[in-house]
């Protein structure tokens, strides 16, 4: 049986400005997140909110480090040279 995590298990949040969604690296900008973990919730006036649940998928030091240190823009093109 998958691992599901419990309804009072506590999200994490990343509100990401994309800008137009018609540019062409906001779609890998979007799946470098999802490759984190994080979860498209919500779009409110061009600032996607992504969650993840924050216990069970708590990000290890070093990409708590990356992801508050490397631009979302930056991270898709490491993210896509390693796949």
């Amino acid at each position: 049986m998958p691992n599901r995590p419990d309804a009072q298990q506590p999200w994490e949040y990343k509100l990401v400005s994309m800008g137009n969604p018609l540019e062409p690296d906001v779609e890998q900008r979007a799946n470098a997140l999802g490759r984190l973990g994080w979860e498209l919730a919500a779009i409110d006036a061009g600032v996607w909110i992504f969650k993840r649940h924050h216990a069970a998928d708590a990000p290890s030091a070093l990409e708590a480090i990356i992801e508050e240190t490397v631009p979302v823009g930056d991270l898709a093109t490491e993210v896509a040279s390693t796949v």
